[in-house]
């Protein structure tokens, strides 16, 4: 993996983290999507593809995949 990709990588890391997180605390965790099963599931699925998404981004970074 080059330089670049392994930047490029580590910021994509990031950022799914950074936005999962946010869905959790923003949207999970938020009275009006509590509230509402609808709104809640989908948040939830919401994060729970971030999630998808940063474990597949640390897996190829481990297998020496790169962007």
């Amino acid at each position: 993996m080059t330089k670049k990709n392994n930047f490029l990588t580590h910021e994509v890391l990031h950022m799914s983290s950074f936005l999962m997180l946010s869905v959790d605390r923003e949207l999970l965790e938020h009275p009006a999507i509590q509230e509402n099963e609808n709104w809640s599931a989908l948040a939830g699925k919401a994060h729970q593809a971030l999630f998808d998404l940063y474990q597949a981004i640390g897996a190829s970074s481990d297998d020496g995949e790169s962007l």
